[in-house]
């Protein structure tokens, strides 16, 4: 029998602890060794209900085990999956990948100099079986030319304020990869409005987005962060031959007492429950063959791209083009 996949977890909130039991409760010849956090008695805490050591260092940790899953603050991502690219090993990064273009660009350059794809990013929406149904039925032609494609991404409060950055780096960025990934082409031109529904108008939290695609497709993208309906992802995409909307929430929809609806889910850990099963699957599997799937480092610094052209286009109140630089054949 293979010597299991020794797994080392950098993060031990609410994402890490997330991730961790689904790769202890989910992915087959998975072993989590090691879990080290900012917070010493939050991973002694986490090591010892799933089973792990606890470790007051990352770089240690890195050299420890035999694959790297990163779901520390965002500010942390990128020099933490350099280290692990130095180190040869494959590593899983919670979104976004980075902060900056440039420190995402970094890494796809180390990447390119090591002629070796090491990360997966997490973007889970491409393991959802909505979106991924979406995207086949757009790839397989059904739909014709996809002229228009929307995306709604309604949350609920959470324990603080989302400054415009945060929600382009940590929200919409989801967006930014899924709806063109969807769509199958780059988007070009960006253009964004705010607006608040609380009394204070400095503190947005209404977004809309409009890009345009490559292909000369429109894609709309709605945020809301402070979403008093509840949590809800979704996405209609119109082509030249139909027009196609993800399912209903897993909810069934009722009628009683003269009331009909359907409730929602509390939050994206439970919208999304079965795709962070799936892509911390995926990733275990071809990590233990030295393979790569899923959305990888070019990915994570596409949608960074598109995110310094939303806050751009926020605070110059006009479109933006989108400059991507051209995509290297290590990630074709």
């Amino acid at each position: 029998m293979p010597e299991p996949l020794r797994v080392g977890l950098i993060g031990a909130g609410g994402m890490g602890a997330l991730h961790a039991a689904n790769l202890v409760r989910h992915a087959p010849g998975v072993a989590l060794t090691v879990i080290t956090d900012a917070d010493p008695a939050r991973s002694i805490d986490l090591a010892r209900r799933l089973g792990a050591i606890a470790c007051l260092d990352a770089e240690q940790l890195i050299s420890s085990v035999d694959a790297v899953v990163i779901a520390s603050p965002d500010e942390t991502h990128a020099p933490l999956v350099l280290a692990a690219i130095a180190a040869g090993k494959p590593v899983f990064c919670e979104k976004p990948l980075a902060v900056t273009v440039a420190e995402a660009t970094a890494i796809v350059e180390a990447e390119l100099a090591a002629e070796r794809r090491l990360v997966t990013v997490g973007f889970m929406r491409r393991y959802d079986r909505h979106h991924l149904d979406l995207h086949a039925l757009v790839a397989s032609g059904a739909l014709g030319w996809v002229g228009l494609v929307r995306g709604w991404h309604r949350s609920v409060a959470g324990d603080y304020e989302m400054t415009a950055a945060q929600v382009m780096r940590s929200a919409l960025v989801h967006d930014f990869d899924s709806l063109p990934w969807i769509a199958g082409s780059p988007p070009v031109e960006i253009a964004v409005s705010a607006a608040s529904t609380s009394e204070i108008a400095s503190s947005p939290d209404l977004f809309a987005v409009e890009m345009r695609l490559a292909s000369g497709a429109i894609v709309f993208a709605e945020f809301h962060s402070r979403s008093a309906g509840g949590y809800d992802v979704g996405v209609e995409v119109t082509g030249a031959g139909g027009t196609a909307t993800t399912g209903p929430g897993p909810a069934p929809f009722v009628r009683r007492g003269g009331v009909a609806g359907q409730a929602t889910d509390a939050d994206w850990l439970a919208h999304f429950a079965g795709a962070y099963v799936a892509e911390v699957q995926a990733w275990a599997a071809v990590s233990r063959k030295g393979e790569q799937c899923g959305p990888n480092a070019w990915d994570g610094l596409a949608a960074l791209v598109v995110a310094e052209a939303a806050l751009e286009a926020l605070e110059r109140g006009s479109r933006v083009h989108i400059e991507a630089p051209p995509r290297p054949a290590l990630y074709a």
